[in-house]
């Protein structure tokens, strides 16, 4: 979505930059939460599907 967001050239990119980046800030503070509760509760947060053998390797042992 931040590539999007900066790569608006159109009559109304003024506002469509401000929805955007509202929407992108608020998306990346429910995802800051999601992380914090998942470690608070005993999880381990992924950077990305890069992650995912090492986590199919844990669960599985």
């Amino acid at each position: 979505m931040q590539k999007h967001h900066w790569n608006m050239v159109e009559p109304q990119s003024v506002n469509i930059h401000r929805f955007l980046g509202s929407t992108y800030y608020t998306e990346i503070n429910q995802v800051d939460a999601l992380i914090e509760r998942t470690t608070a509760i005993g999880g381990v947060p992924v950077a990305g599907l890069g992650m995912l053998p090492y986590i199919v390797w844990s669960l599985l042992g």
